[in-house]
Parts: C-alpha cells; sequence; structure tokens
C-alpha cells in the first residue's frame, strides 16, 4: 500500500505541467484590471487615430478647395497629403473596429503576451513613423535642388514631415503607457510562487485514502 501511494504521488506531480498549471491559474484582480486597461488603450488609440485622421482630411479638403495646383503649388501639395494620409488612417482605424476585439487573456502568461504584442505593433510604428519623416525631410532637400515643381514638391514633403510626427507622437503615448502595464505584469509574474502541497485523494480501487502531492500557485492580488 506505501508503494501505491509513493507511486501515486509521483504521478499526481508529473501529471502538471507547466503548461497545465497556466491554464488553470485563474488571474489575479490586478492581472484582470491590466487586461481590461489594455483593452480600454487599444480602442481610445483607435480613436485618437481616427481624430487625427478625421482632422486632416478636413484639412486637406479645405486647402485643395481654396488652393489651385499652378497658383500655389505649396498649399496644394500639403492638401493632397493631408487628405490622403486622414483617409488612410480612417480606413485603418475603421477597419480595426469591425473586425471586433481580441479575446482577452484569461491568465497572467497570457496577459503578458497580448500586452508585449500590442507593445511590439506601437514600436514598430513608432519605426514606420521616423521613416515617414526622413523620406519627408529627404523630399525637402531635393526640392531645394532644382527639381521640377519644386513648390509643390516641398508641399508634400512637409505633409508627409507633419504625418509622420503627428502619428510619432500618438503612438508614442501609447507605446509608454503600454510598457508601464507590461512591467507591472512582469512584476506579478516575477511575485508568482509555485509550491508542492501535500494531499489526501481516494483510490477508487479500494476506496481508501491515499497520500500524494498537488501543486500549489500563488499570485500576489494586491
Amino acid at each position: 500500500m506505501a508503494l501505491a501511494a509513493v507511486a501515486l504521488a509521483a504521478l499526481s506531480a508529473l501529471a502538471l505541467s507547466p503548461g497545465d498549471v497556466e491554464a488553470q491559474d485563474p488571474p489575479s484582480e490586478e492581472v484582470r484590471r491590466l487586461v481590461v486597461a489594455l483593452e480600454d488603450a487599444r480602442r481610445d488609440h483607435l480613436w485618437r487615430v481616427a481624430i487625427w485622421g478625421g482632422a486632416n482630411v478636413a484639412l486637406g479638403v479645405g486647402l485643395l478647395a481654396s488652393a489651385g495646383r499652378d497658383e500655389t503649388p505649396q498649399r496644394f501639395g500639403f492638401g493632397v497629403q493631408s487628405a490622403a494620409w486622414g483617409t488612410i488612417n480612417l480606413g485603418i482605424v475603421s477597419f480595426a473596429l469591425l473586425s471586433g476585439d481580441p479575446a482577452p487573456p484569461t491568465t497572467l502568461a497570457g496577459a503578458i503576451a497580448a500586452e508585449n504584442g500590442w507593445s511590439d505593433l506601437l514600436l514598430l510604428n513608432l519605426g514606420l513613423n521616423v521613416g515617414y519623416m526622413g523620406v519627408g525631410t529627404a523630399l525637402a532637400v531635393a526640392a531645394g535642388r532644382g527639381l521640377s515643381r519644386a513648390d509643390e514638391v516641398r508641399g508634400h514633403a512637409y505633409g508627409v514631415i507633419v504625418q509622420g510626427a503627428g502619428l510619432l507622437v500618438l503612438d508614442g503615448v501609447a507605446w509608454l503607457a503600454s510598457r508601464s502595464r507590461f512591467d507591472r505584469l512582469v512584476e506579478l509574474a516575477g511575485a508568482t510562487e509555485i509550491g508542492l502541497v501535500p494531499m489526501a485523494l481516494v483510490d477508487p480501487a479500494t476506496g481508501q485514502f491515499v497520500r500524494s502531492i498537488g501543486v500549489a500557485v500563488g499570485i500576489p492580488i494586491g
């Protein structure tokens, strides 16, 4: 009987892999709060980009309505870029909102992965925004070196620079907030404790109690 108890204890301990423990581990209130904060942050960021896009569409249309390509080429070029970028941003936001929110994570590890993925996406966008500004700067420099329709090219260049700078600010604010949440999740993961606890189980064959070992996972909730 003692051998059976030892064998059952060993099987009970080995049967729980790290993935099983993670899947069974309910998130703490702090983890739930951070998951909800991520969902709200995604939605708020999309709406901020939508407002930025709508403002640029209005500005671009206004400039194009009051500017002629030959009479005020620089204003015309800036208006084209403003309207085009605003339309693209509104399209991206509309697609994201219509696609719906991803399923919220239900574990600490899932929350860390979701937050890290959002942070990486924002970081990629930050790099692209810097690239947009670089392209605009290159166009502005080229416009001063004998390009045809230099004033119009310069207007396009300034428009691209402004768009890159605006998105850089929006994505930068969202990225800083994301890293703050991510750091907190990592702190929670570092404070998680896993230990073995004695258990008593009923042997279905004999109906007698046998000793076993269980895995206990502790996560701070505040």
